[in-house]
């Protein structure tokens, strides 16, 4: 990532997130079908670099306020693959030669988020003090599990909300936040829990 402050008043930043994104193919080929501990495999993997871009600006428009917006496209490190299954005299489907097994996992999946924010500060005597409000938003509704599939109860997209502030005395600081932040999980019901 990279910042830079293009005026007195004005500061942005840029980064990406790299990952990795793998697709493999195997052939297996099973000699005994009712012994299926042998088998042989002829592996085929591919690698590729998987990129978010994070972007954040921050705006000073008056000495003692602060305006912030971040936004964080989505990311995930997505693997994939298929595995073509042969048996020894088994008798296939019209027009197919082996059994085909198709996979996919998802690694560390964050949707994508919006955040603003607005600060506020200056001096009471010797005693200094920060106060400022945070809002994210986030894309929970594209949400995807370790199989790259989307929950069957459909997630709610949420706004967290935070109110924070700070205290300077006596070479002392003093931070705290209460916020919300709901869950973009519907009521669990069934066997599916998230």
């Amino acid at each position: 990532s990279l910042g830079w402050r293009i005026a007195r008043q004005i500061s942005i930043g840029a980064g990406i997130d790299i990952g990795m994104a793998t697709r493999t193919q195997m052939q297996v080929y099973i000699p005994n079908a009712a012994d299926q501990s042998t088998l042989l495999m002829v592996p085929k993997i591919d690698t590729s670099i998987a990129l978010a871009p994070f972007v954040g600006l921050t705006v000073r428009p008056w000495e003692q306020w602060l305006l912030t917006a971040t936004l964080h496209m989505p990311k995930s490190w997505d693997t994939s693959g298929q595995n073509q299954v042969r048996y020894w005299n088994y008798t296939y489907p019209t027009g197919q030669t082996a059994v085909v097994q198709s996979y996919e996992l998802t690694q560390g999946a964050e949707p994508a988020r919006v955040g603003l924010g607005v600060g506020n500060g200056g001096t009471i005597g010797t005693t200094g003090w920060q106060i400022g409000l945070q809002g994210v938003w986030t894309q929970w509704s594209r949400y995807r599990d370790r199989h790259g599939g989307n929950p069957l109860d459909t997630w709610h997209d949420t706004v967290t909300v935070g109110l924070g502030w700070a205290l300077d005395w006596a070479h002392r600081r003093v931070t705290g936040e209460i916020g919300v932040a709901p869950s973009p999980v519907p009521d669990q019901v069934g066997q599916t829990n998230y």
